[in-house]
């Protein structure tokens, strides 16, 4: 199947990356604005505060991916309710942090605002994940890592008592085809993973 030349589609990629600059331009100056707009003390001991925005028409709760620069020896990060909120440090550099932390319940097309306090010493928070030799779990999942098998995984799922077994397996291949020109493939064997649960639904 063929849509187009080689040449049309390297052009299009131009314009492509030409359209992301101008939209990732135009939703900082707009984050830029709202924040200036936002109230962000939420408390009195706090150093400096984190927005985080839903642009979606529903209520969103999901992680947050975020850089602290400067940050303080110790710190929290507390909610607009004064509960601390639990964060995960992915990565520490020079002068600063990269942190991670589930942000609940964000109302639709608003904002939340988080406040970072200096702490008296590191917080420590609870989890139940539990990780031995090749054996990772929580209350909801166990996975077990199969190093005999290229590092493939075994998924159980304690809610529905369902087994995955084979993850993570994937198979790098090439096609005898063009940017804009896909050929058929012709697997070398049973090559292709297939994806079984064991137990009841």
């Amino acid at each position: 199947m063929r849509c187009s030349a080689d040449e049309v589609h390297r052009e299009n990629l131009v314009r492509y990356a030409w359209v992301r600059q101008i939209c990732d331009t135009m939703i900082s100056d707009s984050l830029k604005v709202i924040s200036a707009n936002v109230r962000t003390r939420i408390d009195e001991d706090q150093l400096s505060a984190i927005i985080v925005y839903n642009p979606l028409n529903w209520p969103r709760t999901d992680c947050v991916d975020i850089e602290i620069k400067k940050p303080p020896p110790d710190f929290e990060i507390r909610d607009p309710d004064g509960n601390r909120v639990p964060y995960q440090v992915s990565k520490a550099g020079r002068g600063s942090l990269r942190i991670a932390f589930v942000a609940e319940d964000v109302p639709p097309c608003g904002y939340k605002t988080y406040a970072i306090v200096k702490a008296p010493e590191k917080p420590l928070f609870r989890t139940t994940l539990r990780c031995k030799g090749t054996r990772l779990e929580n209350e909801y999942f166990s996975i077990h890592v199969d190093e005999e098998r290229g590092a493939s995984l075994r998924l159980l799922d304690k809610r529905t008592r369902l087994v995955y077994k084979g993850l993570n397996l994937f198979e790098d291949g090439e096609t005898a085809a063009t940017s804009t020109t896909t050929c058929r493939r012709y697997a070398t064997g049973c090559s292709q993973p297939k994806i079984r649960g064991q137990g009841r639904a």
